[in-house]
């Protein structure tokens, strides 16, 4: 059937919709360049071997571990799913004070990073009374081995201790799975310089031996990303009511 609108027949409505679909088009194209303006600096790797299975041990204990730099009071051995002994499932070991392993996860390229970690955390102590404290620590610009005391040549940027851990003989408590965990560079990285993780025991006593398993790290962005997306997807809808 011809159309006898004269409207349509101007081209009226067809003009408008032309317009709509550019307006659309253009908050698309702004929205991408917003995302990939105010996303979180690149990572360069990530965490890698963050599960400990990289080395291929089946039984037992070693003293190297894949990927990482530790220093010589580390070791990798076979655990169950909960890090208690035995089981098919490598997990790290620190077994002194200032025990530690690290491991260059990206390149700083934005001031305020905000990264949020994951870990495994588990004790393995005879004695009544045993303690330990895990931390994670973030360096920039470190470099050489990991010393007692996390004497790393870098700059310290953030640290939190993730779980007070201790023992009856038989029960473990403060041992699991940490999630949410929030490290941040603030101003003190230099552009360019890399990141480091540092899994470090602290506050010993008594014969424990921290296990950790399962180590993963993702970029967050800042709420200020967030907000101006936001703000520019409200805009846009707003502009395009106002245009129908």
């Amino acid at each position: 059937m011809k159309n006898t609108n004269p409207l349509s027949q101007h081209g009226l409505f067809s003009g408008a919709s032309d317009h709509l679909k550019k307006m659309k088009t253009s908050l698309l194209t702004l929205t991408a360049l917003t995302i990939a303006t105010t996303a979180p600096a690149a990572i360069t790797s990530g965490i890698i071997n963050g599960d400990f299975s990289n080395d291929g041990l089946s039984s037992g204990f070693q003293g190297g571990i894949a990927d990482w730099t530790q220093d010589g009071n580390t070791f990798l051995e076979m655990r169950n799913a909960d890090l208690s002994a035995g089981g098919d499932d490598a997990a790290a070991g620190l077994d002194a004070v200032g025990a530690n392993i690290y491991q260059e996860f990206g390149l700083h390229d934005a001031t305020n990073e905000l990264f949020e970690i994951s870990i495994q955390v588990g004790l393995t102590a005879s004695r009544t009374g045993s303690t330990d404290d895990l931390v994670l620590q973030l360096f920039s610009g470190a470099t050489g081995q990991v010393t007692d005391g996390i004497a790393l040549t870098g700059s310290l940027l953030d640290s939190v201790t993730v779980s007070s851990l201790s023992t009856n003989g038989t029960t473990v408590t403060g041992a699991g799975t940490f999630s949410g965990i929030q490290l941040s560079t603030g101003a003190g990285a230099v552009s360019g310089q890399g990141l480091y993780l540092v899994i470090a025991e602290t506050n010993r006593f008594g014969p424990a031996q921290l296990m950790v398993d399962n180590v993963s790290l993702a970029a967050i962005p800042e709420v200020s990303s967030y907000a101006l997306l936001a703000g520019l997807l409200a805009l846009g809808s707003v502009m395009i009511r106002h245009r129908r």
